[in-house]
């Protein structure tokens, strides 16, 4: 059924909202029987490629499915009563045009797979499977559970390493704060002096700093557009990956990252029922990592040979011995699906010790670094004012 978005009086206050209605004249009828006083009406015109959910919405979202799935409702009933809850709420057109595409017969896969910001090919694929096998309420389960382990990972990470960042970027406030602002101001009283080498190449970092202050501002805001366009633009947004990608340090977290995400989704999607080839596949797709990616295509390559996946992994040194040796076990045993799903528990307690022993090791550095410059500065500074006789002319 169309939408109709409207902005109208409500109890002296102006309001845009959306209502559900057969045509034009009918959602006029709607609002004027609710003796609302309309001041536009205009059809609501939905994109589903550009739509999108925040993380903790899309887990809000795919958990009440699940919750209401296992209270044995029918996907139509259930989804009528999320219309509802969500009824002039972000949510309401995209929950509405799900209710429409499962009234005339589609697929919820298929629908899913209209929104591609918001369902990725594992959930496609595992609601696809579920379909065909009748456990959807399993599958949303499952998918709720992944969901909330990305969250708890992302939560992790964010809080381990969001006091260093605003720590450096304090630090950086500091030092430039001394070399544009402080400095300068001293130039004047040692002009012409005869000064410690120490004073003299402080002067000379400040002094330079200051002579490329444009271009240093330049480079600034060229970053900060970039960063920002990022968000519109998937080429921009890959160029600064690949950027940070390359960082040693990073690099060794998102390919952990990375093995994790792998791990879970293949281990997820082979106890979904999907082939082996297929879920290896889907993994690929989803891990984000250009190295894994590679080797993970390599490795698809040789199992159509009639190669096994350890046996192609073991061929590249980058991939970790211990995912290869588990692999071997999981292949001899036929539980690949456990063994991943306990490499993504192992490597996830890993990262996360790593996470917190990376910051509590950077945070004195920086401290370390800013006193040293700190100190360095000031010392510089008060090394030609012990020298009376300099400022004697």
């Amino acid at each position: 059924m169309p939408l109709f978005k409207y902005v109208a009086y409500i109890k002296n206050k102006k309001v845009k909202e959306i209502i559900e209605a057969e045509n034009f004249d009918n959602a006029k009828r709607k609002l004027l029987d609710k003796k609302i006083i309309i001041l536009n009406l205009s059809l609501f015109h939905f994109d589903r490629k550009n739509f999108s959910l925040s993380s903790k919405e899309f887990l809000t979202f795919t958990n009440e499915i699940s919750r209401l799935l296992n209270a044995k409702l029918l996907l139509n009933d259930l989804l009528f009563i999320l219309k509802d809850k969500y009824n002039n709420t972000k949510l309401f057109p995209f929950i509405l045009d799900i209710c429409d595409q499962v009234k005339r017969g589609k697929q919820l896969s298929y629908i899913f797979s209209l929104y591609p910001k918001i369902f990725d090919i594992l959930y496609c694929s595992m609601i696809e499977n579920a379909e065909k096998s009748g456990n959807l309420a399993e599958a949303f389960n499952e998918i709720t559970s992944i969901l909330k382990k990305k969250e708890k990972l992302k939560k992790k990470i964010i809080s381990a390493t969001l006091y260093p960042i605003v720590l450096t970027i304090f630090c950086i406030a500091v030092i430039f704060t001394l070399l544009f602002f402080v400095i300068p101001s001293l130039f004047d009283l040692f002009d012409g002096k005869n000064i410690h080498p120490l004073t003299k190449s402080v002067l000379f970092i400040s002094h330079f700093f200051v002579k490329i202050k444009s271009w240093l501002i330049a480079f600034f805001l060229l970053f900060s557009s970039l960063f920002v366009f990022s968000f519109f633009f998937s080429n921009i947004k890959k160029s600064l990956y690949n950027v940070v990608f390359y960082c040693p340090i990073i690099r060794v977290f998102m390919f952990r990252l990375a093995i994790i995400r792998f791990s879970r989704s293949f281990s997820v999607l082979l106890n979904s029922g999907i082939s082996y080839l297929e879920a290896l596949r889907l993994s690929r797709k989803i891990v984000k990592n250009p190295i894994l990616e590679k080797e993970i295509l390599f490795a698809e390559k040789r199992i159509i040979e009639g190669e096994k996946l350890s046996k192609s992994f073991r061929e590249n040194s980058k991939i970790p011995v211990v995912i290869i040796r588990l692999l071997e076990i999981a292949e001899e045993t036929a539980k690949t699906s456990s063994i991943l799903y306990n490499i993504a528990e192992i490597y996830e307690e890993e990262l996360e010790e790593k996470l917190n022993r990376f910051t509590a090791l950077l945070q004195p550095i920086l401290l370390l670094i800013l006193g040293v410059i700190v100190g360095v500065i000031v010392l510089s500074v008060l090394l030609p004012l012990t020298d009376v006789a300099s400022f004697v002319e």
